[in-house]
């Protein structure tokens, strides 16, 4: 299994910067109505399959996971940050959200031998139990030995980040 390349962790740093109140549309002039043609090929198919989203479900409360980095996380998303999606693994998924957002559930909910699920776009299940948990005194940094198992979930707690390690048991 490949190890997770050493990497900052500012998952946790994410700033809220006020937005400048916005100016007011200009006037849109009508434009002809533009007529497209689809075709449908199984390259789009497949495009369309991928585009679709695995949920993480904790108990009850479920996310969607993207592909993507700090700006995700900024975004109140489930981030697949690092590893390769459930079902083709060749090395653990790394998935880190903002506790801010609700994914202080992670934390919270997910003690050792708790169990949570992942769900293809297609439906199927894939079951996991922790076996592992972690905290570090910072929120930012190399991540070097802090990326285990199948899954590794991380959030924030304060000034800290917390790691739950899970396997992948059906």
């Amino acid at each position: 299994m490949r190890r997770p390349p050493l990497v900052a962790l500012l998952l946790c740093a994410g700033l809220l910067v006020p937005l400048a109140p916005s100016a007011p549309a200009a006037e849109a002039t009508a434009a002809p109505p533009v007529v497209r043609r689809v075709v449908t090929t199984e390259a789009s198919v497949a495009r369309a399959a991928t585009s679709e989203r695995w949920r993480v479900k904790v108990r009850g409360w479920s996310k969607k996971v993207h592909r993507g980095r700090q700006a995700k996380i900024n975004d109140c998303k489930a981030t697949l940050y690092w590893g390769s999606l459930p079902g083709n693994q060749t090395s653990p998924a790394w998935l880190a959200a903002h506790d801010r957002c609700g994914f202080w559930r992670w934390d919270k909910w997910l003690p050792v031998g708790a169990k949570f699920r992942m769900i293809s776009p297609s439906g199927q299940v894939i079951k996991y139990r922790v076996y592992g948990r972690d905290i570090i005194k910072r929120n930012s940094g190399p991540s070097d030995g802090l990326i285990h198992g199948d899954v590794t979930l991380q959030t924030c707690r304060g000034a800290k980040m917390t790691f739950v390690y899970a396997r992948r048991t059906g």
